[in-house]
């Protein structure tokens, strides 16, 4: 089931990005997937963070032209919602702060990339608007998924965040 939840955000990531073709608008449900499946990876952080880097590693090849650096990327975040996850009670109010600081350090970590790579130029006001909506549709996707994995996992034994 995870891993399809993975499949499902990695495609949704794509079509969104089609169908609303403004550069103020950049879906992460991936990296809100992959949020959201830490809690079935939790005794095997080694694991969670492979799964971080085969899904950045598929995320570059398919969807951008550099390779690794959403690999690395979604290993830090990987390892960040880690420890988030061990120093926060797990609810739903921290899962949508974790949310939040997870878009914030992802958005600031691959608009500083890109300028070392001079692939943009540099503007505080594209970084914020960048923030701002990506916050906005990932939490609508995130409040969506929450509520799908609530009723899933109903009468699953896995801690997840209640």
């Amino acid at each position: 089931m995870i891993y399809f939840l993975i499949i499902i955000s990695f495609y949704l990531d794509g079509l969104c990005s089609m169908l609303f073709k403004t550069s103020l608008f950049f879906p992460l449900f991936t990296l809100v997937s992959l949020m959201l499946i830490y809690p079935y990876f939790k005794r095997y952080g080694n694991s969670f963070l492979k799964v971080c880097f085969l899904v950045g590693l598929l995320y570059d090849i398919v969807y951008t032209n550099m390779i690794f650096i959403h690999s690395f990327l979604f290993c830090i975040l990987g390892y960040i919602v880690g420890f988030l996850y061990h120093m926060f009670n797990k609810n739903f109010w921290t899962l949508l702060f974790m949310n939040f600081i997870m878009i914030i350090i992802y958005q600031v970590l691959n608009f500083t990339l890109f300028l070392l790579s001079a692939k943009v130029q540099f503007s505080f006001q594209v970084l914020l608007n960048s923030i701002f909506y990506s916050i906005l549709s990932n939490f609508l996707y995130i409040i969506i998924l929450y509520g799908i994995l609530r009723w899933l996992l109903k009468y699953k034994k896995i801690e997840i965040y209640h």
